[in-house]
């Protein structure tokens, strides 16, 4: 279990939100993330990772409902629509939506005040609200130290925790409306999305509907009502859909990029909510409009923010209501339920009223951690130092934040370890995989080392990169003058939080067991939580010595291959920012870092079974045949290719300065520019091939002049492992077709190196002779194959 102060984790909410940006991807593309980054992996994962759910599995799988809610809370439902406040509050905001013309801003306070009448009523009742909240009026106001940084990116609703809620002002409780308190995002329980118009739902159509029981969600959604209720607008003309990224995304022209996005007052769209276009009535039910597509974009903004607090929220909830109905969007790194939405200001026997009453008072029931807060579950005192948590003091200086006084304790097997965090070495937040954050930090348990504490959510069926860590430095304590450890992280202390069935990522997976879908299937991947704590490294970026650079990499490609022959371990993510070093007694050594998607050599499989495990690594690193789909196993030689690019990219790309790598300068365009810019896999690994098969000059930067016959040799011999592949297969092909020599003729390349061509040696033999300042590198480990 892991222990966790709050405050301590607002700290580290503000601290991970530095203009420091991804400090070892500088070496990549030397540029930080930006809004519009975000964007596109926002617009990512809900082309790939949405999920449509019926409200009812919804509510008993996220929300914890219980089955029979419907006969157990059935009296203290009736009490609450039965009760004089209620009823006034609720008629007030049914006529609100029933008033055409009613603009977004109006159903604020009544809103709130119908929520909160609910908690009112049902704090009376025998349902145990395990986490007393109230809403809140927030919008205009900003929530502070988000990844995004949109000043227009401002919820409408949000609830907080009692004890929060008091630490408002007087004025602010009174009016139910935030106004001068400052808060984070880590503030929020619940987070509510208003819309004055009824198009702003989705009902299932382009994405994988689940069915349970049988049953088809999109069959219980409440639909819009055939009256329009607001003021038509004109048609928005919809555009070409963007060109798809590698990585699934909707990538923006150059244009776009450098020009930025449009900025309005008070909306994160291109137009304020007042001036959105209508999207015509004529428009088929079943299509997303431009509307729809914004609106979910802004509901993944607020799921994004919330979830890139490391190791604070495992999951968290948003609500989008339009009017009188409300759809709950849900993410926890897995995947992006979308509930079918109900109508809750209905007449009708569909009881939509009820279901919304259920829901509020199931957010209040759930606890802290059923909730997505992760906390210290052993003293409860999560909100003990409350006039710490609304706002915090930073000290920025040179574009890092360094915040002082911030603490993380873990507890495992009896022992605690506390550590004091500082300024960011990486952050990927993301909404759907294993958003990754490393902090430098200090702890009195190793006062003469420099740490870094790791924290991500990888699959929870991977074997934990803390495993092959410990069986690695075993092994290299063995190794003469035990040479390998040199070259492998220290790794010191490690922490998984899984989570138990009956935990909401549990139910949640349990969902998904056997599961049938309507339209299209979604491969669920259930993550825990890891967090390791290793001595400082640093990145290749760092330094300013030619040959220190080769020799790093050369390091590098020596503890690979004795990782793939002496401990069973193919590492299969190799790229520039996972390439390390260490400094001892004034040498430098390189050091392969970040084993999250590597694999045990007797358990390669190409039965693809978890989604991690295919096409392992980074898109402009990765090996043509991976990418293209053709190679079907993660291999030894895949990862040789990586390394290849990896130096290609290293010397074409970029120059030595007084600081560090850095980017060329006086290119108009970087010569592998477009690898990081392709629209698809297929079309990147066809780019790779022809550029190993063609055999096109080489523009190395002229820091990097003396890596010119290493590349050469390597990539020669790509090209004769490539070219051998290509000619069995044209051999098999004409002999299919009836043409050509008999089976036995055909012998197959070795599948591993590919006849040879792609192997250990065709690393290390060019470096040994390598002229100029690259003479002398040392090989550290001789292959016995």
């Amino acid at each position: 279990m892991a222990l966790v102060d709050f405050n301590g984790l607002v700290f580290l909410h503000n601290l991970v939100y530095s203009d420091a940006g991804i400090i070892t991807n500088a070496s990549d593309r030397v540029r930080k993330y930006d809004s519009n980054d975000y964007k596109r992996f926002i617009v990512r994962d809900f082309e790939h990772h949405r999920v449509f759910v019926d409200i009812e599995d919804f509510m008993k799988h996220v929300l914890h409902v219980p089955d029979n809610w419907k006969t157990e809370w059935a009296p203290a439902i009736k009490k609450i629509k039965n009760d004089r406040s209620f009823r006034s509050e609720f008629k007030g905001y049914r006529e609100q939506c029933n008033a055409f013309g009613s603009q977004e801003k109006e159903f604020y306070l009544q809103l709130v005040d119908t929520l909160n009448t609910i908690l009112d009523v049902a704090r009376k009742s025998s349902i145990k609200l395990e986490t007393p909240q109230r809403y809140i009026v927030n919008d205009p106001k900003r929530l502070h130290f988000g990844v995004l940084n949109e000043a227009n990116l401002t919820p409408d609703v949000i609830s907080l925790h009692e004890n929060l809620h008091c630490n408002l002002q007087k004025d602010e409780i009174e009016k139910r409306r935030r106004d001068g308190t400052p808060l984070t995002w880590a503030s929020p329980l619940q987070v509510l999305e208003v819309k004055h118009f009824d198009t702003a739902l989705v009902d299932g159509s382009h994405m994988p509907r689940l069915k349970m029981n049988g049953k088809d969600p999109k069959t219980s959604h409440a639909g819009p009502p055939t009256k329009c209720r607001y003021k038509p607008l004109p048609v928005q003309t919809t555009s070409k859909p963007p060109k798809r990224a590698l990585d699934g995304s909707s990538r923006p022209s150059r244009k776009a990029q450098k020009q930025g996005p449009k900025s309005t007052p008070n909306r994160t769209s291109v137009q304020s909510e007042e001036e959105e276009p209508y999207p015509s009535e004529e428009l088929p039910r079943t299509k997303e409009t431009g509307r729809q597509k914004e609106v979910y974009i802004q509901i993944g903004k607020y799921l994004f923010e919330q979830l890139s607090i490391p190791a604070f929220r495992s999951h968290t909830t948003v609500g989008l209501v339009d009017r009188d109905r409300i759809q709950l969007y849900h993410a926890n790194r897995s995947v992006i339920l979308v509930s079918s939405a109900i109508n809750f200001g209905s007449t009708d026997k569909a009881d939509g009223l009820d279901k919304l009453i259920a829901i509020v008072i199931a957010f209040s029931r759930l606890s802290l951690r059923d909730g997505g807060i992760l906390h210290n579950l052993d003293n409860g005192n999560l909100f003990q130092d409350n006039e710490k948590l609304p706002m915090t003091r930073i000290n920025t200086q040179l574009g890092v934040l360094r915040v002082q006084e911030n603490e993380l304790e873990l507890k495992k097997d009896g022992k605690t370890l506390t550590l004091q965090y500082h300024e960011v070495a990486s952050h990927e937040p993301s909404l759907i995989g294993r958003s990754t954050a490393v902090l430098h930090a200090t702890s009195s348990e190793w006062q003469d080392k420099d740490l870094v504490v790791k924290i991500s959510w990888p699959g929870a069926d991977r074997v934990s990169e803390a495993k092959f860590l410990k069986r690695a430095i075993e092994k290299a304590k063995c190794t003469p003058n035990e040479w390998a450890v040199n070259h492998l992280p220290d790794h010191l202390f490690d922490l998984d939080v899984d989570f138990d069935s009956e935990s909401t990522h549990g139910k949640v997976a349990r969902m998904f067991k056997r599961a049938e879908f309507v339209e299209s299937e979604y491969k669920y991947e259930r993550r825990a939580l890891r967090i390791i704590v290793q001595g400082c490294l640093y990145p290749l970026n760092t330094l300013t010595d030619v040959k220190e650079i080769a020799q790093v990499l050369l390091d590098v490609a020596c503890i690979h291959r004795w990782l793939y022959e002496k401990v069973g371990i193919l590492h299969c993510d190799l790229s520039l920012k996972n390439i390390m070093y260490r400094k001892i007694n004034g040498k430098v050594y390189g050091v392969l870092n970040d084993f999250d998607l590597s694999s045990w050599t007797a358990s390669l499989t190409s039965d693809y079974t978890r989604t991690s495990q295919q096409r392992t690594g980074t898109p402009p690193y990765m090996a043509a045949g991976l990418l293209m789909g053709t190679d079907t196993l993660h291999l030894y030689r895949h990862d040789v290719e990586s390394l290849f690019y990896i130096m290609l990219v290293l010397a074409s790309h970029h120059e030595i300065q007084q600081d560090g790598v850095r980017t060329r300068r006086g290119l108009e365009t970087l010569p592998f520019e477009e690898w990081f810019d392709q629209p698809s896999y297929k079309t990147l690994g066809s780019l790779k091939q022809s550029f190993l098969m063609m055999l096109p000059p080489l523009d190395l930067s002229p820091t990097f002049e003396d890596f010119r016959d290493w590349l050469q040799e390597l990539r020669f011999s790509l090209h004769k492992g490539i070219l051998s592949e290509c000619q069995y297969k044209g051999k098999v092909t004409r002999q299919e077709e009836g043409h050509g020599a008999g089976p036995s003729r055909v012998i197959p390349p070795d599948e591993e190196i590919l006849g040879g061509s792609i192997c250990y040696s065709a690393l290390i033999s060019p470096a040994r002779n390598l002229k100029g300042k690259l003479e002398g590198l040392i090989v550290r480990y001789e292959s016995e194959s």
